[in-house]
């Protein structure tokens, strides 16, 4: 973003967010955090699987274990660190990236059967609204627009759902289920 890249990784038991000058890749600030890898069948690749997501001056990240964080894009300054679903977790982790829109930071948090979608307020890390009809998947929700207003388009452990970007209002569900051994991804 402009003359900044910043990339997320896991490093001594750590998930780190570094930003780097894309001039001559010299580290400007990093921030990290402890946090567990992934285990068993994911232990392969242990580290956070989120691209930052950059907006507003921000920059927000999801790790692996679903700490979802926000920092000054410029400072590297932590403004907010959310862990609302703490122990629970995805068989193979948490695999998508959260979306910024007017003002809000929308994630897919928790585990299949103890989770959902939750908006927090950039700025704070308020919790704007959540919806918690079905667990997540291993896909990023998307922005839809459709006749002026905007939706959020997520892929659940077993729906395909449209909601409210303001108020995280279902709009229609469609079901999306993986036969036998399976995961929606």
């Amino acid at each position: 973003v402009g003359y900044k890249l910043y990339v997320f990784a896991r490093q001594d038991g750590k998930e780190v967010l570094r930003c780097l000058s894309v001039a001559d890749g010299k580290e400007l600030w990093s921030d990290s955090y402890e946090s567990a890898g992934a285990t068993g069948a994911s232990a392969g690749y242990s580290g956070p699987r989120c691209s930052p997501t950059v907006a507003d001056g921000k920059v927000v990240t999801l790790g692996v274990r679903g700490i979802l964080s926000c920092l000054d894009a410029a400072k590297g300054t932590v403004l907010w660190r959310k862990e609302d679903f703490k122990g629970a977790s995805l068989r193979f982790f948490t695999s998508s990236s959260p979306i910024v829109s007017d003002g809000l930071c929308v994630a897919q948090l928790g585990s299949e059967q103890n989770g959902g979608i939750i908006a927090y307020e950039l700025a704070t890390g308020n919790e704007k609204w959540k919806w918690t009809g079905d667990g997540p998947a291993y896909a990023s929700p998307v922005l839809l627009m459709v006749d002026g207003a905007k939706y959020v388009v997520a892929e659940t452990a077993q729906k395909i759902v449209v909601v409210a970007l303001a108020d995280g209002k279902l709009a229609w569900e469609t079901p999306f289920t993986v036969q036998g051994m399976g995961y929606n991804a």
